[in-house]
């Protein structure tokens, strides 16, 4: 069971102005994604390799963008 009030009080505690914080015109905004993802999925080695995965300098490991490949017109 989500503890609703426990998270809405984390997200009040981090965005104290509503849900955006200005900072030099940087707007921040956060949501809560109930969905349910099974654990343990094993993605094979060739289809990881196959992604267009770009690795941040900080925390590679944590921080990365994939962006899509280009497809191949037909």
């Amino acid at each position: 069971m989500i503890d609703r009030a426990a998270i809405r009080a984390r997200y009040d505690a981090i965005f104290p102005q509503g849900g955006e914080c200005g900072l030099a015109g940087l707007k921040i905004a956060c949501g809560l994604d109930e969905q349910y993802y099974p654990k343990g999925i094993k993605v094979a080695k060739a289809a990881l390799k196959n992604l267009s995965i770009i690795y941040d300098n900080f925390h590679g490991d944590w921080n990365y963008t994939i962006k899509p490949k280009k497809s191949v017109a037909s």
